[in-house]
């Protein structure tokens, strides 16, 4: 046997390379029911937001019978009503894109999500207060009033399940980043 010298060393290796992202894991339901109670939320601004065009002589009379002849009670009502509007469609906007954020495992949408959620939660019980007085007033339709009431209820329980779907341990997985190689 002929002596061929002293085994080779081992190659040498350093620090692994920095791996790409794993792939993210299935969207579970949680999230995909979040995005979908969120994009209901909207649909119901956007409805409510029709019926309150489509009424606003009956409010503004309404108001202006309940105020008296106050200068500028209808008057107010109105600019009332049109800013109300506007920030309907502005937290439309904003939530569908939080819808479509989540959908994609951003966590940053995640977060947004739960304040943006959690602002109009406090603002949906004051108007569910704020609905109940709408009995009092004379001349508002009784159909305006439920639909007020309803839609109320409706969008405070939706906050409530959109907050709490995207805290549960399946949504946590899926907002989690993806593993990378690392340094030794």
């Amino acid at each position: 046997m002929a002596y061929s010298g002293p085994p080779a060393p081992p190659p040498m290796q350093g620090p692994p390379p920095i791996g790409q992202p794993g792939p993210r894991p299935p969207r579970p339901a949680t999230v995909t029911a979040a995005a979908g109670a969120m994009l209901l939320v909207v649909v119901l601004n956007l409805i409510g937001s029709v019926i309150s065009i489509a009424n606003t002589d009956t409010i503004n009379d309404a108001v202006e019978k309940e105020v008296g002849s106050q200068s500028g009670g209808a008057g107010n009502n109105a600019v009332t009503q049109i800013i109300g509007i506007g920030f309907s469609l502005v937290f439309s906007i904003a939530f569908v894109v939080l819808a479509l954020l989540i959908l994609r495992g951003s966590n940053g949408g995640r977060i947004g999500t739960w304040v943006v959620s959690g602002l109009w939660l406090v603002c949906g019980f004051c108007g569910l207060a704020a609905s109940f007085f709408l009995l009092a007033v004379d001349g508002i339709p009784a159909w305006l009033t439920a639909y007020t009431i309803v839609s109320s209820v409706v969008n405070v329980i939706l906050y409530i399940v959109i907050i709490v779907l995207l805290m549960l341990p399946a949504s946590n997985a899926y907002f989690k980043p993806p593993q990378q190689g690392q340094f030794y």
